[in-house]
């Protein structure tokens, strides 16, 4: 049944307002078309399998080659606005908080890595990086905040990586995702891999000390 969600949380029962039974019968109409779409594709790729197989191709260098094309990573945009855009996929935003963004920002411009007990010799580069992508809510905190990242004795730095990784592996199965975020052996630099011929920024920022 379609309704209304109310103040409290609970559904009301149909409205005018609300999305009538044809508007239901429409989203289930697009779902079907989604289906029969992708059953088409399905059985088309067993086709063109089932015609490489007949001429002699092994199937498993088929899936393999599919398989390094899943896995191969695309490009990434830093805009003058410091946003993270994706242009393979019509320029979708990778969406951080301002702190965790500044990490990735800041490991992102040092593709040699960093090791988390060196991050004391950042703490200026990671200062001017967080003013860059949050200008209007910049203040003494932040400074709080910064300087609680580059204490590796504490967990900050790892909540932050955390985050990251979450995000990415929410828009991308793990082996494409690590290409994306921060991450590394123990007691070793931590790096992204991602290649950074694969990376343009818009505009380089200019880091002024704190």
């Amino acid at each position: 049944m379609c309704g209304n969600e109310t103040n409290d949380g609970s559904l009301s029962s149909l409205s005018t307002g609300g999305i009538n039974e044809q508007q239901c019968s429409n989203i289930s109409k697009v779902d079907k078309d989604s289906e029969n779409c992708c059953s088409r594709l399905v059985d088309e790729t067993v086709d063109k399998m089932m015609a490489l197989n007949s001429k002699g191709v092994n199937p498993m260098a088929v899936y393999k080659l599919i398989g390094e094309k899943l896995c191969k990573p695309g490009r990434l945009l830093i805009d003058k606005n410091y946003r993270i855009l994706l242009p393979d996929l019509g320029n979708k935003e990778v969406v951080l908080h301002p702190a965790s963004k500044a990490v990735f920002l800041l490991f992102l411009r040092h593709p040699e890595g960093i090791l988390f007990k060196d991050l004391p010799d950042y703490e200026d580069e990671l200062l001017a990086l967080y003013s860059k992508v949050d200008k209007q809510s910049f203040t003494g905190k932040t400074k709080y905040t910064v300087h609680r990242m580059i204490d590796y004795k504490n967990n900050s730095i790892n909540e932050k990586c955390s985050r990251i990784k979450c995000t990415f592996l929410q828009m991308f199965h793990y082996d494409l995702a690590s290409w994306y975020f921060i991450d590394g052996d123990k007691g070793k630099p931590k790096t992204i891999r991602l290649p950074r011929e694969l990376v343009t920024w818009e505009e380089q920022p200019n880091l002024v000390s704190f």
